[in-house]
Order: structure tokens, then C-alpha cells, then sequence
């Protein structure tokens, strides 16, 4: 990434400022098949100045953009900063922002894509303690990511890593630079033997857990290992049916959907399911996830709808095929094709077709299950 780039994400010029800016999702094969059934309109940019726009397939399996306000990213930079103990910044508010630059010079190493928020967030972050940001260079490599963070290790003090990444590292048998003291380990869950492992090697590892929707994270482990805690500038419920719903300062403005702007208000709704409870000792609630109320998984940190993908396959294919997942350590999630008989040539091809996040595992033979009155039970 160029100085310039670096500079200007980290200026006032940038995070102060009306204009608004629209970050494009490189790596999806469907978003990029379908970019131009769901854009951002400059009367849409017009409307929501200050505003950065993701793009995501969302939980329905439908590209749509994700509107974040400037203001909603510090704000979660603030909370986050606070908790991790980054700077001292007040959590309360998120107003006059720009009064409140801490000394703190800790500083963050980039190794995700500023087009996720994830990664984006690190500027916001690193803006609102004083702080460097420090990009890797070159493609993704295990090896290749430990030596820069080394050779920057006195600057370098936090990294920001989704699992499929930690899992290289751990196969590979790499140590943690003495220097850096955290971790923020964000999209998706992780095997425990995995985030043993990684801790044996000195990584840090703080768990969250969060989504683009909220700026990035919800909540975090304030200590390695630790539970995720709900960070302050969050308010969260549980719904009558288990899922959660949260609203807070770093709430996104709304979402676009094909060419239509529709507008958030009030509580989230998700589909996450998950448990709260009341830490004694910090006073904070403590948030576990249990697990997706649609069939929507994360693979490789970015989320598919595995009804849609199965959709999509069944209108190419000769064969009824239904679709299962089990989890993968490096992956997240393997998708598993399932037929009741033998695979024709034209669906080993058609499967054959689709790569990276996509990836389909070789076809399972078995009967589906099926309900009482022969609805497919997945």
C-alpha cells in the first residue's frame, strides 16, 4: 500500500471530513459477477455524507452495501481502544472526537484488506490513539507475514487476524514477535486445539466477535483467552427466540439493497444465536455465540448462504443436490455436496466450477433426510 494511501486513511483530512467513500470486495466471485445489480448511486452518496460503504454478500446470499458512518468507526475505535487499554480515550461518548487524540503510541500491523471493515478499522483505531499503521507487503504467506512483523516489532505492537491465517501459523510452527502484545482474532470461530497451539507460540490471541454492521467488533476478550466481553458503547438482548439484537454509537446507517437505500432504525436483528450473563468481577456482560439460525456459515472470514449456493446448483444440475457443512479448521466451514445417486459427469464438472470461498469437497452418496411429509431436513 502506498505511503500516500497510508498517510491519508490516518488524517484528519479523511476521518473529519463530508466526503464519502465506497470500498469494493476484490475477492468474491459473486459479488463481482453481480456488482453492477447493487451499487452505490451518487443521490445515495449525496444523502449520507461522512459515510464509508462495504460490500457484502450478507446473510441472504444478495450482494448489498453496508453504510457506516465516520462517526460509528471511531466511535468503535474508541470502545475498542479503551478495552484493549490502547489509549485512554472515554467510552461514553464519541462526541469531539477529534479533541481527545491520545499520546499512546501503540501501533497496529495490516495484514486484511481495507475493503473489510476489519481491516479498515485499523486506521480509525490507530487515528484516534495517535498511532502508526503499518501495511504488509505482498500476497498472504505465513512465513512472509511473521518476518515483516518482526523487522517492524518495535512499532508494531497489535495485529488484527481471522482464523484461516492463525491456522497457518500454527501449522507452521512460528513464534510470536516478543514485542506485540495482542492479537484481535475477528471472522469466524476457531478450533481450541488451534488457538492452544497459537498461544504456546506466544500469540496473544483476544477473541471477538462482530460484523461489518457494527463497525467491527461487538465484543472481545479483554485478556487472551478471555471471554467475550460486551463492549460498552453496545447494548445487547436476547430475542424470545435465542438470536441476538444489539444497537450502540458505531450502528450502521441502513444498507443497500439492488438500487434502494433502506434505512436502519432501532435494534438490530440478527440470526445469531447466543447466551449473556453478567461478569462478577468486570461488571460487563459476557457474550457466547452458539451458533446461526439461518444457513448462513462464514468461510475463509466471509459469509455464505449455503441455501442460496445450493440453489444455485441445483438450477445447473441434472441431480437433486443438497448441501452440507461441517467445520474445518483452516476454512471455518467444508461444503459438502450430498446426492442420492451416483454423481452424473456434467455435475462433476458443474462442481468442479467453483473455487476459493465456494469450494465444494468431493460428492457424498446417501439418502436425504427427510421430514414426515418428505420436506428435505438439513
Amino acid at each position: 500500500m502506498e505511503e500516500s494511501l497510508i498517510n491519508w486513511l490516518l488524517s484528519s483530512d479523511y476521518w473529519e471530513s463530508d466526503q464519502s467513500h465506497v470500498y469494493h470486495n476484490t475477492f468474491s466471485k459473486q459479488i463481482e459477477k453481480e456488482a453492477e445489480a447493487c451499487d452505490v448511486s451518487q443521490e445515495i452518496l449525496k444523502q449520507l455524507p461522512a459515510h464509508l460503504f462495504f460490500q457484502t454478500s450478507g446473510s441472504t446470499g444478495e450482494p448489498k452495501w453496508i453504510a457506516l458512518s465516520k462517526r460509528a468507526m471511531l466511535a468503535s475505535a474508541v470502545a475498542v481502544n479503551s478495552h484493549l487499554g490502547i489509549d485512554k480515550i472515554s467510552v461514553n461518548s464519541a462526541e469531539n472526537i477529534s479533541e481527545n487524540l491520545s499520546v499512546n503510541k501503540d501501533n497496529w500491523f495490516l495484514a486484511l484488506p481495507i475493503f473489510h471493515v476489519g481491516g479498515h478499522a485499523l486506521f480509525a483505531r490507530a487515528y484516534m490513539s495517535g498511532g502508526k499503521v503499518i501495511t504488509m507487503q505482498g500476497k498472504w504467506n505465513a512465513e512472509s507475514f511473521v518476518e515483516q512483523l518482526s523487522a517492524g516489532s518495535a512499532h508494531s505492537t497489535w495485529v488484527s487476524l481471522v482464523p484461516t491465517q492463525i491456522v497457518d501459523i500454527v501449522q507452521k510452527m512460528i513464534a510470536a514477535p516478543s514485542s506485540l502484545k495482542g492479537c484481535i482474532l475477528g471472522g469466524g470461530g476457531i478450533d481450541q486445539t488451534i488457538l492452544n497451539n497459537a498461544q504456546n507460540l506466544g500469540w496473544r490471541v483476544h477473541q471477538s466477535y462482530g460484523m461489518t454492521e457494527a463497525a467491527s467488533q461487538i465484543a472481545t476478550a479483554k485478556e487472551p483467552g478471555g471471554a467475550l466481553e460486551v463492549l460498552p458503547h453496545i447494548s445487547c438482548k436476547v430475542s424470545d427466540v435465542g438470536t441476538l439484537q444489539w444497537t450502540g454509537e458505531s450502528q450502521f446507517s441502513g444498507s443497500i439493497v439492488g438500487h434502494n437505500f433502506i434505512p436502519q432504525n432501532g435494534w438490530v436483528e440478527t440470526s445469531d444465536k447466543i447466551e449473556l450473563r453478567e461478569d462478577t468481577e468486570s461488571k460487563l456482560r459476557v457474550l457466547k455465540f452458539i451458533g446461526r439460525s439461518d444457513r448462513t456459515v462464514k468461510i475463509l472470514g466471509e459469509l455464505v448462504d449455503v441455501e442460496a449456493l445450493e440453489k444455485e446448483i441445483n438450477e445447473a444440475s441434472d441431480q437433486q443436490v443438497v448441501i452440507s457443512t461441517s467445520i474445518d479448521a483452516r476454512r471455518g466451514t467444508r461444503l459438502i455436496p450430498i446426492v442420492e445417486a451416483m454423481p452424473s459427469a456434467e455435475l462433476y464438472g458443474l462442481i468442479n466450477q467453483y473455487k476459493g470461498i465456494y469450494q465444494l469437497e468431493e460428492c457424498e452418496v446417501r439418502e436425504f433426510r427427510r421430514s414426515a411429509l418428505g420436506k428435505i431436513q438439513h
